[in-house]
């Protein structure tokens, strides 16, 4: 490992000692001799410089973090892309990482995960806004101040929204426990990846544990991909159900599923955090072959004693209705004709038979009677049809 302790940057940082090491870079703290600050100076590692996809990361990191600027991200005050030698001058946070604070405790209480995955969250919407998805969430990237407030780090794989670029390098890139199975399959990933793995860090900070542990690296990526983790409250009881929803939520496979946005997201945790007893209106298990559910048809001789408050929004489908009452119209029509027509013909008849002797005017006549009678019957029956149909 290459050791500038001691040494002098450019005429101006003063090395000081080595407060953390990467896979690619080794951060030092350092004296500020011109602003007269502290700062933290990331060095790219000496036998990566003259390999052109390090170049590049490196590089990305430092353009992702100087057009962000956020109380929980870390800021840049300078660069240098040197041929011999490039660097990143940062904002100098004198805390500890998350993980290293996760491991202290075990497990954090409700109150302090809620705080802390705020900030995460606000700090990330922040990186969205700008087109910037971090795709390394991890404990590891968060440090944690004494006052409690905490600073987002290491946007070494870093990548603008809008480029569509992509390598196997880039596909396999991130902390596996942490990363998304859109990342494990090396997909092209978006804001939604960053939800999954704060849905991740969520849930280590609930309960101590990650959601998927093994021996190697390769099975925890094919668990992203293939297995569903325990709920947090089968590991802790104490969870609220509302806390719980959102983990899974933020941790569902099918990126879809998942909170939209870090914003979406905040929004659920902010509301839980002013009602801790919440139960989203919502299940967060997406299952892809639901039971289906067969109506019980209803008992026409029982009557309901209360009313249900379940309130369907659903539009009634009055169109067959209609369409019944359309012909029961016409029927109606065509009977009304009938009749007419059937009243008309025994008029015609009687009138054949008024010339007739005495006897046969007097059958003419019972028989229109008898018409009359049919004709009142049938205009009865049609009426109570129609008043039925309007009821």
């Amino acid at each position: 490992m290459d050791n500038y302790t001691g040494k002098r940057l450019d005429g101006r940082y003063e090395i000081q000692e080595v407060i953390g090491v990467g896979g690619m870079a080794v951060v030092y703290k350092a004296y500020d001799n011109i602003d007269d600050r502290t700062v933290a100076v990331k060095i790219l590692k000496e036998e990566y410089l003259a390999n052109e996809e390090f170049r590049r990361r490196f590089k990305n990191e430092s353009k992702a973090i100087a057009v962000l600027s956020h109380p929980n991200i870390v800021k840049v005050f300078n660069v240098s892309y040197g041929d011999r030698l490039q660097y990143i001058v940062m904002e100098y946070v004198e805390g500890i990482t998350l993980k290293e604070y996760i491991e202290q405790q075990g497990k954090l209480g409700i109150k302090e995960t809620v705080h802390f995955t705020m900030q995460i969250l606000r700090a990330l919407q922040h990186a969205h806004d700008k087109g910037i998805v971090h795709r390394d969430i991890k404990p590891q990237n968060i440090m944690l101040l004494s006052n409690g407030n905490i600073k987002v780090t290491d946007f070494g794989i870093a990548r603008f929204s809008y480029s569509d670029t992509k390598t196997m390098t880039d596909s396999a890139i991130g902390s596996v426990h942490y990363i998304s199975p859109e990342q494990a399959r090396g997909d092209t990933t978006d804001d939604r990846a960053d939800i999954y793995s704060v849905g991740v860090v969520l849930y280590e900070m609930l309960t101590g544990q990650l959601p998927f542990q093994s021996d190697n690296s390769v099975s925890v990526a094919l668990m992203q991909l293939q297995s569903d983790p325990k709920r947090p409250r089968e590991l802790n009881s104490s969870i609220p159900v509302g806390l719980e929803q959102i983990v899974m939520h933020a941790m569902q496979k099918n990126a879809k599923d998942r909170y939209l946005t870090a914003a979406e997201m905040l929004l659920d945790i902010e509301e839980f955090k002013r009602n801790p007893t919440i139960r989203f209106q919502r299940d967060y298990f997406v299952d892809n072959d639901p039971t289906k559910f067969v109506p019980k048809k209803p008992n026409v001789n029982t009557i309901p004693t209360q009313q249900t408050s379940y309130q369907n929004t659903n539009q009634p489908d009055y169109s067959d209705f209609e369409e019944e009452e359309e012909r029961s119209g016409k029927v109606d029509l065509l009977q009304l004709v009938l009749v007419s027509d059937c009243l008309f013909l025994r008029c015609l008849f009687l009138y054949f038979f008024i010339s007739s002797p005495m006897y046969s005017s007097l059958i003419c006549l019972l028989y229109l009677i008898s018409s009359v009678k049919i004709m009142k019957q049938k205009l009865q029956a049609v009426i109570t049809k129609k008043i039925l149909y309007l009821s």
